[in-house]
């Protein structure tokens, strides 16, 4: 396999006027926290497994600028709680 990388994510998103107004190509940003995503990545190098072997969530927003539809997303590592040991 190549060296790179692969980032892929599925998520759930709000239906809203906001929302609606972007797909139909209305220039604006909606506010972080209109999506909820799960991410992986693939990678080529063995450097970059943990990358493949951790829990990955993201909030994401949409944007439509100068007519390009555009999607932003945060992601965060997910580790466990140690709190209660």
């Amino acid at each position: 396999m190549p060296k790179g990388i692969n980032f892929a994510y599925t998520g759930v998103s709000v239906v809203s006027d906001e929302v609606a107004e972007i797909f139909n190509h209305h220039p604006q940003t909606i506010a972080f926290g209109s999506s909820t995503t799960a991410n992986t990545f693939e990678v080529g190098s063995s450097d970059l497994k943990d990358l493949e072997n951790a829990t990955w969530a993201g909030n994401g927003r949409f944007l439509m600028e100068d007519g390009v539809f555009k999607v932003e997303t945060r992601i965060s590592r997910v580790v466990a709680s140690t709190d209660m040991d």
